[in-house]
């Protein structure tokens, strides 16, 4: 039966590595020239308690931010779920009075007009 993946002989795995040296954290590389980590190098990768990732006893740092006009979009987006979502209450609560008056059902501080 064949097997779905390939399959990295120990041919396949020196010539890797004759054509890609191991490197020690080297991420200035360009995408297609990077390589997967050996089993022998697999000790430079270390983890803490707290979850945190270490390379060679480094710690590995992701940064991830937004940009300035990103942030102005997540605030206007923000700014208008809070607005609809207040919106969203006035009109079930606008509802239910109505309801309630038509009922005879407790209304909530308001008083119900007569019809």
């Amino acid at each position: 039966m064949a097997r779905p993946w390939p399959v990295m002989t120990d041919t396949k795995r020196e010539d890797e590595l004759k054509r890609i040296p191991a490197q020690s954290g080297r991420s200035d590389l360009p995408p297609g020239k990077l390589r997967s980590i050996s089993m022998d190098e697999i000790d430079s990768l270390q983890v803490d308690r707290n979850g945190r990732l270490y390379w060679d006893g480094k710690p590995v740092e992701v940064s991830r931010r937004l940009t300035f006009w990103q942030s102005v979009g997540a605030f206007i987006v923000g700014t208008f779920v809070v607005i609809g979502s207040v919106g969203s209450f006035l009109q079930g609560w606008t509802a239910y009075h109505d309801l309630a008056c038509r009922m005879g059902w407790y209304s909530f501080a308001v008083t119900c007009v007569p019809m």
